[in-house]
């Protein structure tokens, strides 16, 4: 009820008589001796002290030497379909332990209030969508890659969105929030191709809906294969792009995308050449409407200035004679 009616003051005064009185734990601050120091001031010197050396500690000059896993894939055995329904399967249970921890994390908001914005006008039911960071029913059956992005990590998506993609040049903005994204998690290999290949699926993604789904809204039923027809796709292509984020290592995850031989790449590419070929066609071949235009209307210019000139010089050879 507290945490329905977002009343701050009044839920921390419920959670504090549930909690019951606390009391500091008799743990006393010790010099490097381990002589007991009672002088705060002293004491507060010597967590200075504490914090400085971690973080002036360095860095270890020769690390210890550890084994790479083997690259040989088992799935380089299988047939098309079993690896695809290998990697499927595989992925669909790696990104539970992103929603279980996410889950957590929401239940954890929602039990003190923090994601609360209101309720439903037709239900009544609470709604904690400030805190909310997945939709598991997106995110599996997403029918464009966008929609994917959008429910996964709701919480940075917005952040990225809001903070460099909103702010960035339109014609580069896609490809440089999947960079800082990619940044954003660390220096291994496999996050910058996972990142820029999902860059390349999303401006192809964007492409595709935009000229081929206005073809498919004539009628019910072929809408409703073109949405699963694209949910298909979107899950190949997230399953795919996303082997690399959990190999890390650059060798690794090229050796996994040869596995199905950069298929979804070539696809990607091809559709963007095609794409920008046609566009190039129409520019060219308006430039080179215009340029006749601009030719026949000069010309045409150029004639009627001769016949005026012509009929100027023929008037003023009557008049002088």
């Amino acid at each position: 009820m507290v945490a329905r009616e977002g009343n701050t003051r009044q839920l921390y005064g419920t959670t504090k008589k549930l909690a019951g009185s606390y009391r500091k734990p008799e743990r006393p601050v010790k010099s490097k001796e381990g002589e007991v120091i009672t002088n705060i001031d002293e004491q507060q010197n010597r967590w200075v002290e504490h914090f400085k050396g971690l973080l002036n500690r360095p860095a270890l000059l020769n690390p210890p030497n550890i084994e790479a896993e083997p690259t040989d894939l088992p799935i380089n055995n299988y047939s098309m379909l079993h690896r695809i329904l290998y990697v499927t399967i595989s992925l669909f249970l790696i990104r539970q332990k992103y929603y279980f921890a996410w889950g957590l994390a929401e239940v954890n908001g929602v039990a003190v209030g923090a994601g609360y914005t209101g309720q439903c006008p037709r239900t009544g039911a609470t709604l904690n969508h400030n805190i909310r960071n997945f939709d598991f029913i997106k995110v599996e059956t997403g029918i464009s890659l966008k929609h994917v992005i959008d429910a996964w990590n709701i919480s940075t998506t917005r952040w990225l969105r809001e903070t460099f993609y909103d702010r960035l040049p339109s014609a580069y903005r896609t490809i440089l929030v999947f960079i800082i994204s990619a940044f954003w998690h660390g220096f291994y290999p496999g996050y910058y191709i996972m990142f820029l290949s999902f860059a390349l699926f999303t401006m192809t993604s964007r492409l595709w809906h935009r000229h081929c789904r206005q073809y498919f809204r004539r009628n019910y039923l072929s809408s409703q294969l073109y949405s699963v027809f694209t949910m298909i796709i979107t899950n190949l292509i997230v399953n795919y792009g996303q082997a690399a984020f959990h190999l890390l290592d650059f060798y690794s995850s090229l050796k996994f995308l040869r596995t199905f031989y950069f298929i979804p790449h070539l696809i990607a590419v091809g559709i963007l050449f095609i794409y920008f070929s046609k566009v190039c066609i129409i520019k060219l071949s308006l430039k080179y409407q215009l340029d006749i235009k601009r030719f026949d209307y000069d010309k045409s210019n150029d004639d009627k200035s001769r016949k005026l000139s012509i009929s100027s010089n023929h008037d003023r050879g009557i008049g002088g004679h």
